[in-house]
């Protein structure tokens, strides 16, 4: 399935002129508060989460029923220690490498987004080299992306435990409340479905991405 989705990305990518060749592991964002953990949907309720100014990052807390906030990243610490908003979400290292773990209290691994980093050429400008490079080049590409995903798992963990030897209660969510949390989100799933044609791909993504 994760094959067939990579592969039908591409097939929408081409046509704009894009050839995307490989892609590297952003990681699954999480929350990371400095007043309550979450465990449940409920939870989410009412809390002033720092989010990037990106709609889809906006639309997925406001369905949760959060406030969010798109304070700019280089404020985000100053705004959890003062109170200006109750937490961020975000990926475990880009939390341990701007000490957030320094002015909250709680991790809780809501996952609720994946994201990735894609490498990309001109599609004109993959077309003139040479077919025996451009198999060289995916080849690479695809064994350096298989490594980075893995390493970045890693980075992950380890940064998790710097976050815990800071005394961050690290927490998972409650039974059903993922499911909860997804569900919430079908009034965007049905937007970009009627929008852009992506009720299928979307469907394959939710798939791919639930947890095992």
């Amino acid at each position: 399935m994760r094959e067939m989705v990579i592969q039908e990305g591409t097939d929408m990518m081409v046509p704009t002129g894009i050839r995307p060749l490989f892609s590297f592991s952003g990681s699954i964002r999480h929350a990371i508060l400095a007043t309550d953990p979450i465990y449940t949907l409920e939870d989410c309720k009412g809390v002033k989460m720092r989010v990037p100014e990106v709609t889809l990052f906006v639309d997925t807390w406001k369905n949760l029923g959060s406030n969010p906030t798109t304070t700019p990243w280089g404020d985000v610490y100053t705004a959890i220690s003062q109170g200006v908003v109750d937490g961020a979400e975000v990926d475990a290292c880009t939390i341990v490498d701007s000490n957030l773990q320094e002015v909250t209290k709680y991790y809780s691994k809501t996952g609720h987004i994946s994201t990735i980093n894609i490498a990309a050429i001109n599609e004109d400008k993959w077309q003139s080299i040479p077919a025996e490079y451009q198999d060289i080049i995916l080849k690479v590409g695809a064994e350096v992306q298989e490594e980075q995903v893995e390493a970045r798992k890693v980075a992950d963990d380890e940064a998790v435990a710097v976050m815990e030897a800071a005394g961050v209660v690290v927490n998972e969510l409650d039974a059903g409340e993922y499911d909860k949390m997804v569900a919430a989100q079908k009034p965007m799933y049905d937007q970009y479905a009627n929008e852009y044609g992506l009720g299928d791909m979307i469907a394959k993504l939710q798939e791919v991405g639930a947890p095992k």
